[in-house]
């Protein structure tokens, strides 16, 4: 489910109210910001910088596991409000206190990965590879710049456990319809 709205704080909280009535523990909840921050304030948005509702709104959501990708300055900082929860996946522009310029960022981390992997147009990489190499790319990029800002991208204690568990149960399901079945005995190695 996409969210496309005027960055406003009313826009942000329903959507945000919305999508909270919609996921359980089988979801995988992605939320990824492009804009502004400020000191204490991700994200700044076109009414306001003052989200203090945002962090524990985005933590009192029900899910199996997420993906919090923060691009604006100052997005460091959330790194401990959201690593703090359960199966989570970390990722911003910049450490603690730092000034980034994460527009850069979007367009490692989004890019069509198929090359990396022998063209398989079929693979969709997960997050924590879109992760690492967006911030590869970044680090190279911004670290020939005067004020260069050091990407983060960390995981809860628990997030390969639960991405584990995640995988073997679509593996259960694949395994079950016959279709599936027989194009996983075809591609599984022997």
């Amino acid at each position: 489910m996409d969210h496309y709205f005027s960055a406003t704080t009313d826009q942000l909280y329903q959507a945000i109210q919305e999508i909270k009535q919609k996921v359980d523990r089988d979801d995988q909840i992605v939320v990824y910001t492009f804009g502004h921050g400020g000191a204490g304030s991700i994200p700044c948005l076109q009414d306001s910088c003052n989200y203090d509702w945002f962090v524990p709104e985005l933590n009192s959501m029900v899910y199996g596991s997420r993906a919090i990708v923060l691009t604006g300055c100052y997005s460091g900082d959330a790194k401990n409000d959201f690593l703090n929860q359960s199966a989570t996946l970390f990722a911003s522009t910049g450490c603690p206190g730092e000034i980034t310029y994460g527009s850069l960022y979007h367009d490692y981390f989004w890019t069509e990965m198929k090359n990396l992997y022998h063209n398989n147009p079929f693979y969709q990489p997960a997050f924590l590879t879109r992760c690492f190499y967006a911030q590869s790319q970044f680090r190279s990029m911004v670290n020939t710049w005067e004020y260069a800002s050091v990407p983060i991208c960390e995981v809860s204690a628990d997030y390969f456990l639960v991405m584990e568990r995640a995988a073997e149960a679509e593996m259960r399901r694949l395994e079950s319809n016959p279709y599936a079945r027989g194009l996983i005995q075809k591609i599984k190695p022997r």
